[in-house]
């Protein structure tokens, strides 16, 4: 890491400590849930060190393909809301099934090779069909208190399914950024650029719409960094957590329903989106 992303990394990190003591007895109202992560997921990890607590929903405790696991996260969401408690879910489906060497491999590999890739994307579309059911059920009487943020490849083919579209409207709010942007790099050493979105029920995701400042090279993604590239730096970690953080201050203060609701003088909730656009 160089000293300028060091420099920026320790001064993010003291204005969140600051952010913690100051809503540290709100915060314990929270519940951080990370749907299909790793064992040792820097998010879930930054959560647990700033006094939040955090599930993480991924394998080999929780097989989330399992309609049972699902079934539990719901009760779980739905007792904490009747208990005032406020649950976020941050969730990254897999999603090698979509990514664009797939979409290769359907368009030019062996109908064996097809076969594989069809098999992954029905596997992932249940997962997806069964989050979707789910988190709909949930936000339609629990939205004041179930918070949700969703991350994809911002090119991943996945985006354009059905499925995905209902999700979408259910998360209105969007943001992209990049992950060079935020130290990415590969095994070699080299900045990943590594385009990222994310949609979510809260405005506040805003926060992290870091984009690239194209002057570096990127790294090619693919073999061994592309399945890296699927965990997050801890940069990213501390900017996710200050947003968490922004929303604790912000719950403390407002009360159920109120500043939540979208008016129809509001417009869409995508025009809201502070990062650009283009790649």
């Amino acid at each position: 890491m160089s000293p300028e992303c060091r420099r920026q990394l320790q001064d993010a990190t003291t204005t969140v400590r600051r952010e913690l003591d100051a809503v540290a007895p709100a915060a314990r109202d929270w519940c951080f849930f990370e749907y299909c992560c790793g064992e040792h997921s820097v998010l879930s990890a930054w959560c647990l060190r700033h006094g939040i607590e955090a599930v993480r929903l991924g394998l080999p405790d929780h097989n989330m393909s399992r309609q049972t696991e699902v079934d539990k996260l719901e009760m779980q969401l739905r007792t904490r809301a009747a208990a005032q408690q406020h649950s976020l879910l941050w969730v990254a489906l897999p999603c090698t099934a979509w990514c664009s060497w797939q979409s290769l491999n359907v368009k030019r590999g062996s109908d064996r090779t097809r076969a594989k890739v069809h098999a992954a994307r029905a596997a992932s579309l249940r997962l997806l069909i069964r989050f979707v059911k789910m988190i709909k059920s949930v936000l339609k009487d629990n939205a004041s208190y179930v918070h949700v943020a969703y991350e994809w490849p911002r090119h991943n083919s996945g985006w354009g399914i059905a499925a995905m579209h209902e999700l979408q409207q259910l998360l209105p709010y969007v943001v992209e950024c990049d992950g060079c942007a935020y130290s990415l790099r590969s095994y070699e050493g080299e900045l990943m650029k590594k385009p990222w979105r994310v949609i979510s029920t809260l405005p506040g995701i805003s926060r992290l719409g870091r984009r690239c400042s194209h002057d570096h090279r990127h790294s090619v993604c693919h073999g061994r960094d592309a399945t890296d590239s699927a965990y997050y730096t801890q940069e990213f970690a501390t900017e996710v957590g200050a947003m968490i953080m922004d929303q604790v201050e912000e719950m403390a203060t407002t009360r159920p329903n109120e500043g939540h609701e979208r008016s129809s003088d509001l417009g869409d909730p995508r025009q809201c989106v502070l990062c650009a656009v283009e790649d």
